[in-house]
């Protein structure tokens, strides 16, 4: 029973996979035509949103691969090096998903915050910096967790994660991938929340409608943001279970897979309704599309009396 449970587990996570890389891919590259003609620091911040959604889903598959794999008996190279690897870059993908959701959130703020002060930080020289060093700063977070080397290969599962029974990774992921980014998009969002409160602060700024759009994004942004952790509650009650009974679900690598998976797939689909650049580029993708037509109006001739 527990074989067939798990293998349709892993096989609804890699239909997740899949379909989260094909709508990733093709809002990706609408979007990124999109900013070769029309450079936008917000675009760059979406399309680096997109990469670690398509990096994390494209790891995701390869570890259900390998997972059915085991099912059907077919051991092909699966406790190797190239096994620890992926799920070393398994954890280093979603700490950069996360941490890329901090930094939309930053650039959201200092557009509200610093709107007539400190105007170089939402330059799009600073942007393109940012976005550039970012995938390099969970990169060296990272270093201690290579330390530890707590990645194990699981004979059940038949893939390699990270180990529910070593409670010092887990703390330290827990604090890194999740705790710090969330942590600073809320942050962002208290912030402008009390900017706005201010008396200082005009309607008429408010009724700004580039202000009000980051206002917006900020807070749909917030709403992901617990959304993809309230997906990662499983995963926190097994490492709970093994803290305090010594004993861990059978299906618990399984079922973190396909949340995880989906978390993916509610990415491809909420990106694009966090931010409405991306939304208006997409729409117009698939909107009806209108010929222009042209008029020509004849300049109106000067009436003559007859006499």
């Amino acid at each position: 029973m527990e074989q067939p449970i798990g293998f349709i587990l892993v096989f609804v996570a890699l239909v997740f996979c899949i379909i989260s890389i094909i709508i990733s891919s093709i809002v990706l590259f609408q979007v990124a035509r999109h900013a070769w003609k029309f450079p936008d620091g917000n675009l760059l911040l979406a399309i680096e949103n997109y990469l670690a959604v398509i990096l994390c889903s494209i790891i995701l598959l390869s570890l259900n691969i390998s997972a059915i794999q085991g099912d059907l008996k077919i051991y092909i190279y699966l406790d190797s090096l190239a096994c620890q690897v992926r799920a070393y870059a398994l954890c280093y993908a979603f700490t950069w998903l996360f941490h890329t959701f901090a930094l939309q959130a930053l650039g959201r703020m200092s557009n509200i915050i610093f709107q007539h002060r400190f105007v170089f930080l939402r330059s799009l020289r600073v942007v393109k910096i940012s976005v550039v060093s970012c995938p390099f700063i969970p990169f060296i977070l990272f270093c201690p967790l290579v330390a530890f080397n707590d990645m194990s290969y699981e004979s059940a599962d038949f893939q390699c994660a990270t180990n529910f029974r070593e409670v010092k990774t887990y703390a330290f992921l827990f604090v890194v991938a999740y705790c710090t980014p969330v942590t600073i998009v809320v942050v962002c969002y208290m912030a402008v929340i009390r900017r706005l409160t201010k008396a200082t602060l005009r309607i008429q700024e408010v009724s700004q409608g580039a202000m009000r759009r980051d206002i917006v994004v900020l807070r749909r942004l917030v709403l992901t943001v617990c959304c993809l952790v309230c997906t990662g509650i499983p995963t926190i009650a097994f490492w709970f279970q093994w803290v305090f009974t010594r004993q861990l679900y059978f299906l618990a690598y399984r079922i973190q897979t396909v949340c995880l998976s989906f978390d993916m797939l509610f990415l491809a689909f909420s990106l694009v309704l966090i931010n409405p650049q991306l939304k208006s580029i997409v729409t117009r993708l698939h909107g009806p599309r209108i010929a222009p037509v042209t008029v020509r109006v004849r300049p109106l001739q000067t009436l003559t009396r007859i006499v």
